[in-house]
């Protein structure tokens, strides 16, 4: 891709019990900066099966970005490609044109293991326009309903405080996710205008690696190259494995 064309590249880490993951990207482009057979040509190249393909090029035409991603886990890897509708956020965000407050679907992306098509799955981010603080935290309390104990929702409260001291709620960009076959079920929320950086919640990400058994020598290790990167949003809740999860975007240093 012609750098000029990088809409954003985000770089992230994992965490869950005895868990750290954090070899992940995304980078996204204009729909309208790549011709329509190209993107199929790259998709097909990155082995995503013929149905999802299919899907991808039929609701490709309502979209306004495409992000890849990429993750390395415990088992292999993960690819991925997002298609986002942020013409609609737009319109939403604008309350002079429009005053509703209905949930829709803001991203829509396929994801699959390259070595086996079964590993496949299609994800539903489902944007909640203009909830407050109170709202928020009412529905990680429903999505966190499950949990042993309320450490993950109190750490997820946590950090959503210490953002929404630096902006108004209304800014925090509240998404539900669900993946189809799996149990997935989670939360992300944007923190982009928020400017925190991850030395700004170290001890939540200390409390969290001590509550996962992450192994600390690796920990420091990967915190200590970009604790003064920006926080760009932050997901959590039950991954597609069953399992408890942070997962902490972030912006890369480009220099």
């Amino acid at each position: 891709m012609e750098k000029r064309r990088l809409l954003g590249f985000e770089k992230s880490f994992k965490m869950a019990e005895n868990t750290l993951l954090d070899k992940r990207f995304l980078l996204g482009i204009s729909k309208h900066d790549v011709p329509q057979d190209s993107l199929f040509a790259i998709c097909e190249r990155m082995g995503l099966q013929a149905d999802y393909l299919s899907a991808f090029m039929d609701n490709l035409q309502n979209a306004d970005i495409v992000h890849f991603g990429f993750e390395e886990n415990e088992s292999g890897c993960v690819y991925k490609v997002y298609l986002e509708y942020c013409a609609k956020y737009y319109s939403q965000k604008d309350t002079n044109k429009n005053n509703t407050n209905e949930p829709f679907q803001l991203h829509l992306a396929f994801k699959w293991n390259p070595l086996s098509h079964k590993a496949g799955t299609i994800a539903r981010y489902i944007y909640h326009p203009r909830l407050s603080l109170t709202n928020i935290f009412e529905r990680l309390s429903t999505i966190y309903s499950g949990a042993k104990d309320k450490f993950s929702f109190e750490i997820a409260k946590g950090i959503v405080n210490a953002a929404s001291a630096r902006l108004d709620a209304n800014n925090l960009m509240y998404i539900e996710v669900s993946e189809e076959g799996n149990p997935r079920l989670s939360f992300d929320i944007k923190l982009y205008e928020s400017n925190l950086r991850l030395c700004d919640i170290n001890d939540f990400l200390s409390r969290i690696r001590q509550h996962y058994s992450t192994p600390a020598v690796q920990f420091e290790h990967m915190y200590n190259k970009i604790k003064t990167n920006r926080v760009v949003h932050l997901s959590g809740g039950v991954d597609r494995e069953g399992k408890d999860f942070f997962t902490f975007y972030y912006a890369p240093d480009m220099s």
